[in-house]
């Protein structure tokens, strides 16, 4: 994806990109918007076809400095 993301485009019926933040050796970042709640998060995705298991290890770490098991 470019900069200019289509701001149609919805993750998991929830999350509406909005814009391309960054990018590194494991994926994109982009802001986004939960269209449920209103708040904007950062999203990061990765490749379907990329054999790595970063992004589940970035996600349980979130999760452990958040306080959720």
């Amino acid at each position: 994806m470019n900069n200019n993301t289509n701001n149609n485009l919805l993750i998991a019926n929830q999350w509406q990109l909005e814009r391309k933040l960054g990018s590194g050796s494991f994926g994109d970042v982009y802001r986004a918007l939960n269209t449920q709640t209103g708040e904007h998060v950062a999203i990061k995705l990765e490749a379907n076809n990329t054999y790595s298991l970063q992004l589940a290890f970035e996600a349980k770490l979130y999760k452990l400095m958040n306080g959720i098991q």
